[in-house]
């Protein structure tokens, strides 16, 4: 079995095990003890079947990678009201203070339908992006989420001539109750993204949030889950700064192994 591979640097650490066990890439890395370059944990299962987790840390100096296109993806389903709105909404306002001034930012509304609030890449803190905030604020919540779409529209958004870092951000419940994401249809997605060099990273807001769906996304993409509070915009920003690694490689398992 051949996957590839890909290594990213970020900030986070305390979810490595989970994330190497469930698939090959991606290999999340963040504050390990200088020197451990390796580390695998090993786990059988009374019903005879092994487990492991290998955890691989480049050795080699990263540069972080600016500036970054942007795409932000803003949940306006019928779910985002009251305080679960509010708190999206001043989160989306921080991630725009935190993002770099250089990066550029794509905000689109995302519902039964994902509807682009700017016409292209904005700076953060620019004229077209007040506009578009505007433009949210009037939105009124309505219907349910289609993540599909959400996706999709992510994945069409970056321009093939740019030479920018790419990321995306989700700021909703990731109950895509329009339209149920299949296993088939989830695999084609996450690759569009990972294919695209698009780590996506998300903060779940809402009454019921889809966990499994948002954590299987940055899992495959490399990207972050971010619990919803006082520091979520910084970390979000923080997610889009992390450098990501994309080695030329695949990596080829032994027959028999389930990755």
């Amino acid at each position: 079995m051949s996957k590839h591979l890909f290594v990213r640097s970020a900030v986070v650490f305390s979810a490595i095990g989970f994330l190497v066990i469930a698939t090959a890439a991606p290999i999340v890395f963040g504050a390990e003890p200088v020197g451990k370059s390796a580390k695998l944990d090993c786990f059988s299962h009374p019903d005879g079947a092994n487990y492991f987790a290998l955890s691989l840390k480049p050795s080699a100096g990263i540069e972080a990678a600016a500036p970054h296109d942007v795409v932000l993806l803003i949940d306006t389903s019928a779910s985002q009201t009251g305080d679960y709105r509010s708190d999206a909404i001043g989160t989306l306002h921080g991630v725009l203070s935190d993002l770099s001034p250089n990066d550029r930012v794509k905000l689109i509304a995302v519902d039964l339908n994902a509807v682009p609030l700017t016409e292209s890449f904005v700076a953060p803190d620019s004229s077209e992006m007040t506009a578009a905030l505007k433009k949210l604020d009037a939105r009124v919540p309505l219907g349910a989420t289609d993540m599909e779409k959400a996706l999709t529209a992510a994945a069409d958004s970056f321009q093939s001539g740019s030479q920018n870092a790419r990321a995306a951000i989700y700021i909703g419940d990731g109950m895509s109750t329009a339209c149920l994401l299949g296993t088939e249809k989830f695999d084609e997605l996450a690759k569009r993204l990972l294919d695209g060099r698009i780590p996506l990273s998300s903060s779940p807001v809402g009454p019921r949030v889809d966990m499994q769906l948002l954590g299987a996304l940055a899992m495959n993409t490399g990207g972050r889950v971010v619990s919803m509070g006082r520091d979520a915009a910084g970390e979000l920003a923080a997610a889009v700064a992390g450098t990501v690694l994309w080695p030329e490689a695949d990596v080829s398992w032994p027959s028999g192994f389930e990755v």
